[in-house]
């Protein structure tokens, strides 16, 4: 984990259409900024030449930006060490829910039950309420589907893991 000390240094930096270059490359280069003002306009030297850059979006938190240079438009995104570590980690990845069953995530009560057996479902709909240590616990379709089976009802007990409803 070491390569990760400094979780906010600029790592890689991807730009549209051509290959990914590693940042720390253009700690050897000799660039400065000669001016630059408040709306994204900037005059950077680069090996004795001056060029013209233009800030158009930026999105610091997501690493993205689209830039000017000398009249041409690059869209790019930078990698920290923090995003290259999460990548590594697998923290990035977008789960595509497929479940088809879903399970009680503690013990508790079923207070209501918001949908029936053969009935479509979206992704994020309600489909029941379990009050558990005195909390209601709002219980979602984790994907747009239909209802196969109903297996609990209104007042019900259910223990932890205990299957509520098949989706198909």
């Amino acid at each position: 984990m070491s390569n990760y000390k400094d979780p906010d240094k600029v790592i890689n930096v991807l730009v549209e259409g051509y290959d990914p270059f590693d940042a720390r490359e253009l700690e050897r280069e000799n660039i400065s900024i000669v001016e630059a003002d408040s709306d994204g306009n900037m005059i950077i030297r680069v090996h004795g030449l001056n060029v013209k850059v233009k800030v158009l979006n930026e999105n610091f938190q997501k690493g993205s930006y689209t830039i000017r240079l000398n009249g041409k438009t690059f869209i790019c995104k930078t990698e920290t060490n923090l995003d290259l570590l999460i990548k590594e980690l697998g923290f990035n990845q977008v789960k595509k829910s497929k479940e088809k069953e879903i399970y009680a995530p503690m013990p508790g009560m079923v207070l209501d039950v918001q949908v029936e057996n053969g009935e479509t479902v979206d992704k994020d709909q309600i489909l029941l309420t379990l009050e558990a240590m005195k909390m209601e616990n709002i219980i979602k379709a984790p994907n747009n589907g239909h209802i196969e089976q109903v297996h609990i009802k209104r007042g019900d007990k259910v223990e932890k893991n205990q299957l509520l409803i098949t989706m198909e």
